[in-house]
């Protein structure tokens, strides 16, 4: 595992979430980066690729907010209720 990721996982482990107060909405979008990164650098080195990690990346946003995300990263722990 990345040490990277070793690290947010541990720091995710140590907040008291039941601590994190309400944030209301709604909240309004600003740039989407991972899309501009796809549509500039992606897209001129490779427009197939491109096309195709644009609808990954519309797959993954619809589960996640369905919850029905298919990576661990994305599920709540089970100290975050």
């Amino acid at each position: 595992m990345d040490e990277s990721l070793q690290n947010w996982l541990r720091v995710r482990r140590e907040i008291d979430w039941r601590q994190m107060p309400e944030i209301p909405g709604p909240f309004r979008r600003g740039a989407d980066g991972h899309r501009h990164f796809l549509e500039t650098v992606v897209r001129a080195r490779d427009p197939q690729r491109a096309i195709t990690l644009h609808t990954a990346l519309d797959q993954v946003r619809e589960d996640v907010s369905r919850q029905t995300a298919k990576t661990c990263l994305y599920r709540r722990a089970p100290h975050d209720s």
